[in-house]
């Protein structure tokens, strides 16, 4: 339940009540599933374009039709599936604390998590960003359960996620507005 701080805007406690108390503004908390932003217009689109490929795991930056980078992420795990159609950078965040949306005790309950570099792209809650928990492990097959050095993996919470270098790239090579297209 949400509860409204110095005659501020509402926010929500994203803690238990036994712990220190914890909040998110109540704009980036949402129970509906997002929608991708359809365009229409030309299949290559002039200046830069960010494309994300779920089959291959990766993602390339493309500037006025040329590639000019390309790396391993990891998406959206099995139940929580990075959204597939044409979006926006509407965002950029660096550093940022990530706070689960889901309680304690949920299966996608998550601590709060330091991120480097986050491009937001649909809504409030999703983004392109660093992963350092995941050390190297990027690429086909990580956005499923397996397991690294006895460590049970999965993907991830519907974010594109990625190396620290690659995330600091991309966060200095895309302005606000790149289109960003996610497909199979």
């Amino acid at each position: 339940m949400g509860r409204i701080l110095s005659n501020g805007p509402l926010w929500y406690r994203v803690s238990d009540q036994t712990s220190t108390p914890q909040y998110i503004y109540s704009e980036l908390v949402s129970t509906t599933k997002p929608v991708p932003v359809v365009t229409t217009g030309p299949t290559t689109t002039p200046g830069k374009v960010i494309k994300v490929n779920l089959t291959a795991q990766n993602i390339s930056a493309y500037e006025n039709g040329t590639l000019v980078h390309q790396n391993l992420i990891t998406s959206g795990q099995p139940g929580l599936l990075t959204p597939t159609g044409t979006f926006q950078i509407i965002s950029k965040l660096h550093p940022a604390t990530f706070y689960s949306p889901w309680p304690k005790g949920s299966p996608y309950y998550y601590d709060p998590l330091h991120i480097n570099y986050a491009l937001g792209f649909q809504g409030t809650l999703l983004f392109l960003h660093d992963a350092t928990w995941r050390g190297s492990d990027f690429g086909p097959g990580t956005n499923v359960p397996h397991t690294v050095n006895g460590t049970q993996m999965t993907g991830s919470h519907g974010c594109v996620e990625m190396s620290v270098d690659n995330a600091l790239w991309f966060y200095n090579w895309a302005p606000i507005g790149t289109p960003l297209v996610i497909s199979y």
